[in-house]
């Protein structure tokens, strides 16, 4: 039986990674029903708890640990101990990476798919990249990377870097990253493609459904200086009395936990919709809503069905994975501290408009992986 092993960030749980692992997922299970798959993930229980998946998909949560075991401080040094793992009896050394190792004789593929876990803030996952050539080497599965965030990335400095992106660029099958700028800072040619999301269909907005803010909001447990209470006073105050209804995505429940308190105390009627609805439930996206938002996924969800409102930056990090949404023609504006509306936009944007081509887009990559 043919095996494919896939890793990424599900598991946190964080509502785009368990959103990405469910579609694909759901797309090699329709593809290829009777082979065997290996979804490779941060935790193992919160994933299954979460992605749904038939008989032949096994949860692991394996190379996280040993990614992470004595892992380099940048992404080339991990990069080179991935490629280095098996040859340097990895698999000896490292009984946590035993199902990849059983997965060898009949794989078929290995993909590290998307969400933007690899990069300079957290170098140790660049491990994957290296290893994915490594194993192909080993054994000549294809090699796939899709939907990658690399930003923050440190671009090679010294020629043994330079070859080394060259290395892994040559080896990959498919090696896309989700925006122009991670492809610009890799240092070989690589694809600049789009978010895993876009396998999924196109979020609808439904016919009579009360008109509803939707909150969506991180501080990682932290004030951001006061921004937290300022923002969350002001849609308490300024928006949300313009609406029927107000939700909170409860993203990420453990780091939201910070966010969700605060528009609790502001907005005492707020309704809760929990991770498992938003990744297996219609998005309950109305004609007359709004969103507010600090994180990337349910921006690009909300712009995708064609939902405006605001979105924050905050860091460099942040910065270039919303700028992505604006650059695909999110209607969404971004907002800081000092510039706060009194009226919530209500330009939908052009994104909405043009999903269904960016749709077919990630689906003729996704059948050039797995068709």
């Amino acid at each position: 039986m043919t095996t494919h092993y896939l890793i990424g960030g599900s598991g946190i749980p964080n509502y785009g990674d368990e959103l990405i692992a469910s579609a694909w997922i759901a797309f090699i299970e329709g593809k290829h029903p009777t082979d065997g798959i290996v979804l490779d993930v941060k935790n193992r229980k919160a994933s299954m708890e979460i992605v749904r998946s038939g008989p032949n998909v096994t949860h692991v949560s394996s190379l996280k640990d040993v990614a992470h075991t004595k892992s380099a401080s940048d992404v080339w040094g991990n990069i080179r101990r991935g490629l280095g793992f098996i040859d340097n009896n990895g698999f000896k050394k490292y009984e946590k990476a035993a199902p990849l190792r059983d997965a060898m004789d009949d794989l078929g593929t290995f993909h590290v798919f998307g969400g933007g876990y690899i990069n300079t803030r957290w170098p140790a996952a660049a491990f994957y990249l290296g290893l994915g050539v490594a194993v192909k080497e080993k054994t000549g599965a294809k090699l796939f990377a899709s939907g990658l965030g690399l930003m923050p990335w440190a671009p090679p400095e010294t020629e043994a870097e330079r070859e080394l992106a060259a290395r892994v660029a040559e080896a990959f099958d498919v090696l896309e990253v989700r925006d122009q700028a991670s492809a610009d800072a890799f240092g070989a040619p690589i694809t600049a493609g789009l978010d895993d999301v876009f396998l999924l269909p196109t979020p609808q907005r439904q016919a009579g459904l009360p008109p509803t803010l939707h909150i969506s909001l991180t501080f990682a447990e932290k004030n951001w200086e006061g921004f937290a209470d300022r923002l969350v006073a002001h849609v308490a105050q300024t928006y949300a009395p313009a609406f029927q209804r107000v939700t909170f995505w409860n993203n990420a429940p453990d780091k939201d936990a910070f966010a969700l308190k605060k528009v609790r105390e502001a907005i005492p009627q707020v309704e809760v919709i929990e991770i498992g609805d938003l990744v297996n439930a219609p998005l309950p996206f109305g004609e007359d809503d709004a969103m507010v938002t600090t994180r990337f996924h349910p921006h690009m969800m909300a712009a995708r069905a064609g939902i405006p409102g605001l979105y924050r930056q905050g860091n460099s990090y942040y910065m270039t994975k919303h700028g992505s949404v604006a650059l695909l023609g999110s209607g969404m504006k971004p907002v800081e501290m000092k510039n706060l509306p009194n009226v919530l936009p209500t330009d939908r944007g052009t994104l909405h408009a043009r999903d269904a081509e960016l749709r077919a887009q990630k689906l003729a990559l996704a059948e050039r992986i797995y068709g």
